[in-house]
Parts: structure tokens; sequence; C-alpha cells
């Protein structure tokens, strides 16, 4: 179901009778009947087809679905709170019992399209309903959090934040129904991998395999790119978890790196290379060939400059920088040209006699290879069990 559409009233109501057991304190708390909490208690299992909350003689508490819900629900209100705590407002509580879905799928759509009227074609809105509900979150939040520029209407740093932990808001609400249909049997969920290069070996589709066996339903995607952008589409709650060769972390970055195996780089060429036929491969040898790198500034770019520097060799200058491996392994295949991968990246073309590995040994060139999520990221069974399974996968690394 689209998480989006759930009341966030109701959402926080709901919530509030499972903490305290009881539909009057939820009232209380929000200032609304007795009639209208139930209300709102009826719709929203409605909505999710699922019993939430139990009332017996011996009081009001959540079903066993319920408690499986509520405890990841709590941490998508947190989020709210969260965006309320960076506001300049006076009663923070006010803005999670205030805020509608409208205003918040209005601001954050307008904030990642940097366009109004493209936000509006996304939410199927007319542009002026998505400017009212724009002014409305505005005086909400007591901030202005766009300014004019000769691109048009800008978001401000404060108003990234803002559609960021909305963001995440709804990825720990889509956590929180995934979790919840996983405990009641369901062989569903979502798991949205973000894969760098040594991925696309049989590490992780092998993975993959193994829990489409034990999920078969499951809604699974895999994203390819830059790791910056995997890393800014992870802070965002649109992908699980990136998996690859491990990044030196900035400090401050909320990241946790779980890593499972080690992995050395290699001499990759086509097979013919005139350097194939020697039973010795040595540094020296590499330097008047032309190469197929990483772009510059990334970690593979440095460990291909680091190996010549540390032999006491000129870097190679006839370059082309490529960050696909499908492009790097058709142009090995028509020229001359070597490049720096892992083995098990180019195992199957190998294999095939398309390409072959240098018997040449690069010290400096190990690197950690494994998995990276949100730290507080919590995963739900499907997503543990694919994690399990790349630890189960690197053990035959």
């Amino acid at each position: 179901m689209n998480v989006e559409t759930l009341n966030i009233r109701h959402l926080l109501a709901t919530n509030l009778v499972w903490k305290g057991h009881s539909i009057n304190h939820a009232a209380e708390e929000l200032y609304l009947s007795q009639p209208a909490i139930s209300q709102g208690i009826k719709k929203l299992e409605q909505q999710l087809a699922c019993k939430l909350i139990e009332r017996s003689r011996r009081g009001t508490q959540a079903s066993p679905l319920g408690e499986v819900f509520f405890a990841r629900v709590e941490r998508a209100l947190g989020l709210l709170d969260k965006i309320a705590s960076a506001l300049p407002i006076d009663k923070r509580h006010n803005f999670s019992r205030s805020v509608t879905a409208t205003l918040l799928r209005a601001f954050s759509y307008t904030v990642r399209a940097e366009s109004s009227k493209r936000a509006a074609d996304q939410l199927q809105l007319s542009q002026p309903t998505v400017h009212r509900a724009i002014a409305d979150f505005e005086q909400l939040c007591n901030t202005e959090f766009f300014y004019r520029s000769s691109y048009g209407s800008q978001p401000t740093r404060q108003a990234k934040y803002v559609a960021q932990h909305i963001e995440l808001f709804y990825s720990e609400l889509q956590q929180a129904v995934d979790a919840m249909e996983q405990a009641r049997g369901e062989s569903i969920g979502r798991l949205a991998i973000g894969s760098l290069p040594l991925a696309r070996s049989d590490w992780a589709p092998n993975a993959v395999s193994d829990l489409l066996i034990d999920y078969p339903a499951a809604d699974v995607s895999i994203y390819d790119g830059p790791y910056e952008a995997q890393l800014h589409e992870l802070m965002h709650g649109r992908i699980d978890m990136i998996i690859g060769a491990l990044r030196e972390q900035k400090s401050g970055l909320p990241i946790v790196q779980r890593a499972m195996f080690d992995d050395e780089l290699s001499v990759v060429v086509r097979t013919g290379h005139p350097l194939c036929t020697r039973k010795q491969v040595r540094v020296e040898d590499l330097v008047d060939f032309d190469w197929i790198t990483p772009h510059n500034e990334t970690p593979g770019r440095q460990v291909f400059e680091q190996v010549f520097f540390d032999a006491g060799l000129q870097v190679p200058q006839r370059i082309i920088e490529c960050g696909s491996f499908m492009a790097v392994r058709k142009l090995l295949m028509v020229s001359d040209r070597a490049t720096l991968l892992s083995s098990r990246q180019v195992g199957n073309d190998v294999a095939a006699n398309l390409l072959t590995v240098l018997p040449l040994q690069l010290p400096g060139t190990t690197r950690k290879i494994g998995v990276s999520f949100r730290k507080g990221w919590q995963p739900t069974a499907l997503q543990q069990r694919f994690i399990d399974f790349l630890g189960q996968n690197a053990a035959s690394e």
C-alpha cells in the first residue's frame, strides 16, 4: 500500500492508545473526543486491513500485529519530532498534531524536484494546490523555506534537512507496514539495494537469488551509480543499503559499515594482449600501456596511482576514465588497454577466455567489501535475511 495516504492524526492517536493502553489517554493528549479517537483507529485498521487495537475487560492493548506495527511507527513519529526540534516554533509537540500528509508530501516533492510545477505533476495536483500547501507548511513551521534566484524558487539548506526527514518518516512507515505483513506470514516486502561494482559479481546476485526462495513475492530493486549518489539515496531512505567496497567514512556521517570479506585488485587485459605471453609481469611493464581507470578523486583512482607511486614510476597519462563495468569490459576486449579490477568481477569472462588476469600481485590494493546502512536503521525480517545471505555467500568468496 502507499503509506503516503495514511492519516497522520490517526497514526498519532492510535500510537498514543498503544502507549497509554487507553483511548481516554489519547483523547486527553490530542484534545479530541473518545468517539473521534475510536473512529480514527477504525479507519486506520481499515486501510491496513488489520486489527491493531483490542479491547477487553483487561483494558485496551495492541494486538500482536499491532505491537509489531507500532514499535516502528514510534520511530517514524520520532522523525517528525526531530523536524520540529529544528524549527523556530514554540510548542513543538503541536507540529506532529497539526501537520497533514498533504502538507508533508507537497513540501518534500517540491524540495526534491526544485519546482512546484514538477511536484504538482508528480502528485497529480494543481500547481495552486501545491502552492497553498507550501504556504500552510511554512506558516506551521514559522519558517521561509525557499528563496528566489535566477533559476527560480530554490530550497534553503533547512528545507533540504526537513525534506530529508520527511522522506525518512515515510520510509519508516513503509518498514512498519512491511514488518507487520511479514509477521503475519506473508512472504512479501521490499528491498532496495545500492550496488557498487564488486556487488555485481556473483556475491550479491547469489544472495538475492537465495532471498527470493524464502520470499518469492518480494519487491527487490537494485540501483547502480556513483557512491556519492547512492549515499544520498541511502540518507533519504530511498534505498536500504549499499553493498560493495567500503569507504573511509567522513566524521559525523551517520553510516554503519559491516565488512564481510577482503578483496584484492588485479591487472586485467583482453586474452591475447601482448603481456599475456609473459610468465611474470612487473609494474614497470605496465607504464607504456594505455589504461582505463575510475574517475578522478575516487578510491579506485587513488589505488591506481598509488601502484605506480610505490614503484617509483610515473603514472600513465594515456587513460580513459570510466565508471561503467560494461563499458570497461568492452573497451578491454577491443584494445590493448589495461585496467584494475577484482578477479571476482571478471571470473565469468576469464572462464570464457575473453579476459585475462595478469600474474602480478599488487600490494596495497586490498579493500574491504561489505554492506553500509544508516545508523539506527532496523531491518525487517526480509532485509535481515538478505544481510544474512550476504554473509553466507561472503564466506565462500
